[in-house]
């Protein structure tokens, strides 16, 4: 994602550059056109890129491979513990969290930990709740 960002930077830039040079020189060539609208397209297509590999998630759910995994509520945030502690998350219908892999969560990647809190004997499936998942920040997304 860096990449993409320095990428996006160095474009504007170059796009910027050429946009001065073009209404600078007292000559307006072909070629500075040209430049112009090859600086457009490039900036256009990275941030369509950029786009792309930044799908638009809920701020509610955990993720897990870009495929939610959970609905959380109330997080607390302790930035000098570098974890977030949910009152609750629920999982999907008969769903169990795979409590062994990275999860994503707005801008972090987390490693949580917790048991979901038995549910109730019924012959269906139902959504599993884990109360107080606590989950360390690993880093970003």
């Amino acid at each position: 994602m860096i990449v993409m960002v320095l990428a996006c930077v160095v474009l504007v830039l170059t796009l910027v550059i050429h946009i001065l040079n073009y209404w600078l020189r007292p000559k307006k060539t072909t070629s500075s056109k040209v430049l112009l609208v090859l600086g457009v397209g490039a900036v256009m297509a990275m941030g369509g890129l950029f786009y792309l590999q930044m799908p638009v998630r809920d701020s509610n759910n955990l993720y897990q491979s870009n495929t939610p995994v959970a609905t959380v509520h109330d997080p607390k945030l302790d930035k000098e513990k570098k974890t977030i502690t949910f009152a609750e998350a629920r999982t999907p219908t008969g769903m169990r969290l795979d409590v062994d892999s990275i999860f994503e969560y707005r801008y972090w990647k987390l490693r949580c930990s917790g048991q979901p809190q038995d549910a109730a004997a019924s012959r269906l499936p139902q959504p599993l709740s884990y109360p107080n998942l606590v989950c360390h920040i690993e880093g970003y997304r």
